[in-house]
């Protein structure tokens, strides 16, 4: 039964992660965009919005994965 909580609470944990990931993902996808935007880029501007969108993925995972490993 224990296991079974702590199973379902790291699910939980884990889709929460994703969707913040993905929020922010678009967040970052959106200034990379407005970042070509403002260097008028004329081509090669989906490249700043494909790093920003990676930055943006990321950034929270390798956070929660850093948080983990320092926790008492």
């Amino acid at each position: 039964m224990n296991q079974e909580l702590i199973r379902i609470e790291r699910t939980g944990k884990i889709i929460i992660l994703l969707i913040i990931s993905v929020i922010t993902g678009i967040i970052g996808l959106m200034t990379g965009i407005y970042i070509a935007s403002a260097m008028r880029v004329v081509s090669g501007g989906e490249i700043f919005a494909l790093i920003g969108f990676l930055a943006g993925f990321f950034a929270p995972i390798f956070i929660y994965n850093k948080r983990k490993h320092y926790e008492v």
